[in-house]
């Protein structure tokens, strides 16, 4: 019973550092297959290690979903106001360009 659990543990943890090599061949500059073997050999602390230090570029689909919204400048107070707006929500001066 418990080697049958070991083995089950072990076959786990090496999908974890198989997926660790994966994910590190994509979102990393560093070597996948080191981080893959520090995952697998060094556990918790290996994953830990990689999530924190290893992943050093953002995946696409998370930087494209972010637009910074269109600002214009209150002409009295000098407010940045989003462009939608008709008046400025300090001055209540009529904005321009809406």
């Amino acid at each position: 019973m418990i080697v049958a659990l070991l083995i089950v543990v072990t076959f786990l943890w090496l999908c974890v550092g198989i997926w660790a090599g994966y994910d590190a061949k994509t979102n990393s500059s560093h070597n996948a297959l080191l981080w893959g073997l520090t995952v697998f050999f060094g556990g918790i602390v290996g994953l830990l290690l990689y999530v924190n230090l290893g992943r050093d570029r953002v995946g696409d689909a998370s930087a494209a979903s972010v637009q910074p919204p269109e600002l214009l400048e209150c002409p009295n107070c000098h407010a940045m106001e989003e462009a939608d707006r008709d008046v400025c929500r300090f001055c209540e001066t009529p904005l321009e360009g809406t």
